[in-house]
């Protein structure tokens, strides 16, 4: 934490669940660059599951280690919305149709989600 000039004073018990039921298949090398990386992306003086690497928390959500209605719902709508995507090879107009949702608010929710606008070598859609 010093390191990178944040105070970091904890992590929150949703975080704390997240990282205990995790299985640590690269060990501490693993545990070390979570919380490295969590470190940097923290708000605030707590590390909270927003903090944590994606394939983290969506495990701890499809495992229902995750107390936080929220952020739990928040996890489900990024892994949705970033599958839909996907699904219409990055055509956000066909993206927002098949979720019902207007293009504009497909744009705002990816902004919120932190999903990136655009992949490399991408036309703007």
């Amino acid at each position: 934490c010093k390191e990178m000039g944040k105070k970091i004073l904890g992590v929150d018990n949703d975080t704390m669940k997240i990282l205990l039921s995790h299985e640590w298949r690269g060990g501490v090398r693993e545990l070390e660059n979570v919380i490295e990386r969590a470190v940097i992306f923290a708000s605030k003086e707590m590390i909270t599951p927003s903090s944590l690497a994606d394939y983290l928390k969506t495990n701890a959500a499809q495992t229902g280690d995750i107390d936080s209605l929220k952020e739990a719902l928040r996890i489900f709508e990024k892994d949705h919305i970033t599958k839909t995507i996907k699904k219409y090879e990055f055509n956000k107009e066909e993206a927002a149709k098949a979720l019902d949702i207007g293009l504009s608010s497909l744009y705002r929710k990816m902004d919120e989600l932190g999903i990136p606008t655009k992949t490399s070598g991408e036309e703007t859609n």
